[in-house]
């Protein structure tokens, strides 16, 4: 039987085999306490780099920081598909029939 990777399913054989490699007496999503103590300490170590980064981020200008924002939320930037909708007109009025790599050319605006 062929098994998957990373979101594949985890067949009871597989995860009783990790979990005697590992000696890993607890139940499914049961955190032991040595554990998560050990990983709340891990973040509370990064702390004084977060809080700095936080300072970094709430000084830039108005303009950086939506830029910023937009960024981290994934967010395209508005009118992001101009030049596509009018290279595709342009392209049927003209019967271009180049495509791929070819028509990138044509599209992105190189700054």
């Amino acid at each position: 039987m062929q098994r998957a990777a990373h979101g594949g399913r985890v067949f009871a054989e597989d995860y009783a085999a990790a979990c005697g490699h590992l000696d890993w007496p607890h139940a499914p999503f049961e955190i032991p306490d040595d554990v998560r103590a050990a990983w709340l300490e891990a973040g509370r170590c990064s702390l004084p780099s977060y809080e700095s980064w936080q300072s970094r981020v709430a000084a830039l200008p108005p303009e950086r920081r939506r830029l910023l924002d937009r960024l981290r939320e994934g967010r395209l930037p508005e009118n992001w598909d101009r030049p596509l909708r009018d290279w595709r007109a342009r392209a049927a009025l003209e019967g271009k029939t180049q495509g791929g790599i070819n028509s990138s050319a044509d599209i992105v605006e190189v700054r």
